[in-house]
Order: C-alpha cells, then sequence, then structure tokens
C-alpha cells in the first residue's frame, strides 16, 4: 500500500544517512534507527506533488482515499495536490468528481479543475470548463484573470467563438484584460473568420477606460493588417476556383481542352508519347 512505501523509503533514508556518517569516520553517535513515525497529510502532499505527472497521476488520485483509510481526513490542500495531478495527466473527469467530493474547495481548486478540461481538450472538456467558471461565480469565488483567460482558451480551442466572448466580456466586467486575454478572444473571431466581433470587441475595448483604450490602439492595425490580407487572398482563392469549373483557357497537351489541366494518366501518356516507346517494346522490336 502507499503507506508500507512511505515507510520504506523512511527507513531507507535513515539508514543511507547512518552509513554515510560511519563511512565518513565521524564520530557522531545516531543510536539506533527510530521507529517509524505514522505518516500524515504532509508525508501524502509530498507523495501527490511528486506524482503530480502525465504518467504518474492515478496514484496521486488514489492517495486521497489511502489517507482516509488512515484515519486521516483530507483537506483543501490535499484536493488541491490531487487536482494538480489530474491537471497533469488532463483528466479532467477524474478532476470533476475530486472537485464534487471536496468540503470546501477555494479558488485553486476550481482553476486547477479548470486547467485540467484545458489540457484535455474537446468539446465537452470546454462545456464543463465553462460550467466550472458559473459555478465559481454561483459559489461567489471571483475567478483569476487567468481562470478566465483558460476558459476562453478551451473554448475557442473546441470551436465555441461566441460563448468565448461572452467570457470576455464577463472578464471586463471582473478585471482589466490584459493582453493575452485580448489576444485569446481576438484569436478566436479570426479562427472562426468572424471579423466583424473582431472589430466590435476592440471598439467596446477602446470605450472601456484608458487601459482598454490603449489595448485596442495596440492590437487595431494588427486586426486591419489580418483583415487586408484575408481581403487580399479571397479573390485569388475564386480565380482558382473558376479556373477549375469547366471553362479551361486553352488547350492542354493530352487533354480535351475542357478543363485547366490533363488528368494525370493522359499526362502520363503524353509525356510517353514524347519520349517514345518504353524499353521493352524497342527490345521487341529489335527481336
Amino acid at each position: 500500500s502507499a503507506v508500507s512505501r512511505l515507510r520504506l523509503a523512511y527507513v531507507s533514508a535513515v539508514s543511507r544517512l547512518r552509513l554515510g556518517c560511519v563511512s565518513a569516520g565521524s564520530r557522531l553517535y545516531l543510536g539506533p534507527i527510530p521507529a517509524v513515525p505514522r505518516p500524515g497529510l504532509v508525508h501524502y502532499h509530498a507523495v501527490m506533488r511528486a506524482c503530480a505527472t502525465r504518467a504518474h497521476w492515478p496514484i496521486a488520485a488514489s492517495m486521497l482515499q489511502d489517507a482516509r483509510d488512515e484515519g486521516l481526513s483530507p483537506n483543501t490542500v490535499s484536493t488541491n495536490c490531487a487536482l494538480a495531478a489530474c491537471e497533469a495527466g488532463g483528466a479532467w473527469r477524474d478532476a470533476l468528481a475530486l472537485l464534487d467530493e471536496a468540503a470546501a474547495p477555494d479558488a485553486i481548486s476550481f482553476h486547477t479543475a479548470i486547467a485540467a478540461c484545458r489540457r484535455a481538450g474537446g468539446r465537452p472538456a470546454a462545456r464543463a470548463a465553462l460550467r466550472l467558471l458559473r459555478r465559481m461565480r454561483a459559489a461567489h469565488v471571483r475567478p483569476s484573470l487567468i481562470g478566465y483567460t483558460t476558459v476562453m482558451n478551451a473554448l475557442s480551442a473546441a470551436g465555441y467563438v461566441r460563448p468565448a466572448l461572452l467570457v470576455f466580456r464577463a472578464l471586463c466586467a471582473d478585471h482589466d484584460p490584459d493582453e493575452r486575454a485580448v489576444h485569446t478572444a481576438l484569436r478566436a473571431c479570426d479562427g472562426a473568420g468572424r471579423r466583424a466581433d473582431g472589430l466590435a470587441l476592440l471598439a467596446e475595448l477602446a470605450e472601456s477606460g484608458a487601459a482598454g483604450e490603449k489595448l485596442a490602439r495596440r492590437f487595431r492595425p494588427l486586426w486591419d493588417a489580418k483583415a487586408a490580407a484575408a481581403a487580399h487572398k479571397a479573390p485569388a482563392a475564386a480565380a482558382a476556383v473558376g479556373g477549375g469549373s469547366g471553362r479551361g483557357r486553352g488547350r492542354t497537351r493530352g487533354g480535351s481542352g475542357r478543363g485547366s489541366a490533363a488528368p494525370p494518366q493522359w499526362r502520363r501518356r503524353s509525356r510517353r508519347s514524347r519520349r517514345g516507346p518504353p524499353p521493352e517494346h524497342e527490345a521487341a522490336r529489335g527481336e
């Protein structure tokens, strides 16, 4: 079990310390190895932090139940350590289960669960992150600026552009937005091709105050450059589509003249006819 592993690690550490002192010729008397104490929550927290990796997060998540089996009462710090392990592994469903079992989750608990949803990706995880944000506000726990931005990233990556913009407006109501938040919102608009929403967002940001006006002046030239580049590419794409619609500009080599290029097999035949017969045909002709 986890307790036996903890005790074995403690005995090993004390034994190494004693052997090291004896081999170094030290006169320090350590005496007999002390009895192994009963592990407390601090030891469990250390193990959970050590296992907060993508490969070992299930061990950290199971340590809460091990602590309860030993008669301990896990607190909010214990829950946050287990949630950090779930976030490292992208186990957003396990993070939600741990959050539901927590007696008094704090802002760190909610933010870690949201980060687990963001790391997992996908539409179900994005919807779960949005529900966690609403749950925080309902519990009168103020989400941080990073928490809002993490939810926006999860929603925009899943294709939920309008909810991401709504979260950005809620962010502006609670905090002064920073460059990362504005960039996340504009990237969501750009990825979905909703440039009008990006312009409206920048206009609202310019009217929100001095800090918002400074951010709007910073991002407006970049947004206009993106819009100009997209407008420049649109006619070229339309011309390319029109060129392959069946009204070719001339007869191609080996083709019928109805398309912009001859089919691959016709092109191969035309190249062969230009090069002459294949080598096996020449050998047969020589025979």
